[in-house]
């Protein structure tokens, strides 16, 4: 299974339960899937920043790969 397909699988799976992607997670989707940025980079940058600020906000903002 391919990258592109398994978000697309994802996001079925959350719409059944009416929840839908944030800005956020489509922002770092694209990234990833255009190969800007690995998912595993990715997960260890949001992992860092978490760490550092006790927050996400602002993280997508930060990432040169989200623009």
């Amino acid at each position: 299974m391919n990258t592109h397909h398994f978000y697309a699988q994802r996001d079925a799976i959350f719409a059944l339960e009416s929840f839908q992607p944030t800005e956020q997670t489509q922002k770092i989707d694209l990234a990833v899937l255009s190969g800007r940025v690995s998912n595993a980079q990715a997960i260890d940058e949001m992992r860092l920043y978490i760490e550092q600020h006790r927050s996400l906000v602002g993280f997508v903002e930060t990432r040169t790969w989200t623009r």
